[in-house]
């Protein structure tokens, strides 16, 4: 089994000259009301800089999606040692999750996570 990549559980540092965005700072109360927090935008718009400042002020965690998450076992395991990080005592095995999620797709369904897609979870 290999390791998770840490760049696909961490979020990047800032960079210099980040644009201050107040409301959308904001938002990140709301966002910790919920189980689940989805950012849509195109590419530049500042999606993984806004979710990397949540991400120090919220608990959630962090995931860039990418080719390999295709795999069901793969995304389980990788999903798991993300949230792991902000909540350690979650079980290490979670073949389960892979299976469950493999029993509730249809045979037809295809996916295609793109490297800028960030997802943040709520534990709210």
């Amino acid at each position: 089994m290999d390791a998770t990549p840490i760049a696909k559980i961490l979020p990047r540092s800032p960079t210099e000259g980040v644009i201050a965005r107040a409301a959308l700072d904001q938002l990140v109360t709301t966002a910790r009301n919920r189980r689940l927090t989805v950012v849509v935008a195109e590419a530049g718009f500042g999606k993984s800089t806004l979710l990397a400042s949540w991400w120090e002020k919220a608990p959630c965690a962090w995931y860039t999606a990418d080719q390999r998450d295709l795999d069901l076992p793969t995304l389980g395991r990788q999903l798991s040692d993300a949230l792991r990080l902000r909540v350690p005592d979650i079980p290490s095995d979670v073949s389960w999750l892979a299976e469950g999620a493999a029993m509730l797709l249809p045979a037809s369904t295809s996916s295609s996570p793109d490297d800028d897609h960030h997802h943040s979870r709520s534990s709210g």
